[in-house]
């Protein structure tokens, strides 16, 4: 399996890492998988109020930009999007946790969760499922819980 590993800092200067799976990167399919991967990591930027400092490929690391700390004061490693996905095939759960969510992308009518259909939520959703692909299959980002610290 490969993947990506994106680190983020919140306002408090703490560092963040979250690891995006994807089939195992071959010269065949390198490309594309950066291509989706670089597209989920300007979508995860989107939906978090911390700075996205770093993207690691198994094979290929890129600073975004120089170590710096958010300029947003909700921004805060603790405060995250538990996203909840499974494989479209196999229809196996999986979760992954990304921090600094902004509190503005909840949906009002289902408090604690992201409203899915709000743009930036939307796109990082069409990036994830493009990307992450754990089993080598299509998944499906069901829903983002936001969570505090110890989950």
């Amino acid at each position: 399996m490969g993947a990506m590993i994106l680190t983020t800092l919140d306002y408090e200067g703490e560092v963040s890492t979250v690891t995006f799976p994807c089939p195992d990167m071959t010269s065949a399919n390198i490309t594309a998988l950066i291509t989706a991967g670089d597209a989920l990591a300007v979508a995860f930027a989107a939906i978090t109020a911390c700075v996205v400092i770093k993207k690691q490929y198994v094979a290929k690391i890129s600073p975004l930009s120089a170590e710096r700390r958010s300029s947003d004061a909700e921004a805060e490693r603790e405060q995250k999007w538990l996203n909840r996905y499974y494989d479209g095939t196999t229809f196996e759960r999986y979760t992954l946790t990304t921090p600094g969510s902004k509190m503005e992308d909840k949906d009002p009518d289902r408090l604690g969760f992201a409203l899915l259909s709000d743009t930036e939520i939307a796109a990082y959703k069409t990036a994830f499922e493009a990307f992450v692909q754990p089993g080598g299959n299509a998944v499906t980002l069901e829903e983002m819980e936001w969570v505090g610290r110890n989950t």
